[in-house]
């Protein structure tokens, strides 16, 4: 009940500065925009190096044969009690 009554005033409060200070929220939107773009842009590029450097580092060569085996895979498959990929089940 706290937590409603809060989010109430808190509501009726931001419309009331919003209808007050419309254009000073105006000016700021106008630069905070295209900053908040590039800092979202730089996260996303960020990430997706990150994803896409972990996928090829999980990837690696199995001593026994040679052949690419997915460490994840391999996991969940031996905790299922069946062979790795690339021992025969999965081929």
């Amino acid at each position: 009940m706290k937590n409603l009554l809060v989010g109430l005033v808190l509501t009726a409060l931001g419309a009331w500065g919003l209808v007050t200070w419309w254009s000073v929220f105006g000016f700021v939107m106008r630069g905070l925009v295209p900053f908040l773009l590039l800092l979202v842009g730089l996260i996303a590029i960020f990430a997706g190096y990150r994803k896409t450097a972990s996928q090829e580092r999980r990837v690696e060569t199995a001593p026994d044969n040679g052949k690419s085996v997915d460490p994840i895979a391999a996991r969940v498959a031996s905790d299922l009690g069946a062979q790795a990929p690339g021992d025969g089940i999965f081929q």
